[in-house]
């Protein structure tokens, strides 16, 4: 795969495919640099985006991400795949009412989207709710 990249650098389906299999096999700092890549090709692709995210995340970077997905949607790329991986990554630094309201942009876009209501369901209950829900 990391042959054919370099081959062909022009094609977006060899650097994405690369980046997920350096990510299957815990190379992170390589598969952000090939996503990086494949981002460069297609800024509005909402997967790419989301994977790099999660990434940086886990490369220790979680409020990098959290700007990165946030500036997305500034951009106009309002996937619900991009609110519902804010929101996990918002969860997941203590952000717990900004969480909550990026699951709820997600179902917003996509009522039935399962990230984002297993996101909210995840929560802890907002003040004045008795988490009985």
């Amino acid at each position: 795969m990391k042959q054919a990249a370099a081959l062909r650098p022009d094609v977006l389906a060899y650097h994405n495919n690369l980046a997920e299999a350096q990510l299957a096999v815990g190379q992170l700092p390589e598969a952000e640099a090939s996503f990086r890549t494949a981002l460069r090709m297609a800024p509005n692709d909402a997967e790419i985006v989301c994977k790099l995210a999660q990434v940086v995340a886990r490369l220790g970077r979680k409020e990098e991400a959290i700007a990165a997905l946030r500036a997305a949607v500034t951009a106009g790329l309002n996937a619900a795949m991009v609110h519902a991986t804010l929101g996990a990554l918002l969860g997941e630094v203590g952000r717990q009412e900004e969480a909550r309201a990026a699951y709820q942009a997600a179902l917003t876009r996509d009522p039935r989207f399962a990230p984002a209501v297993q996101g909210l369901q995840r929560l802890v209950p907002s003040p004045g709710t008795h988490g009985d829900g």
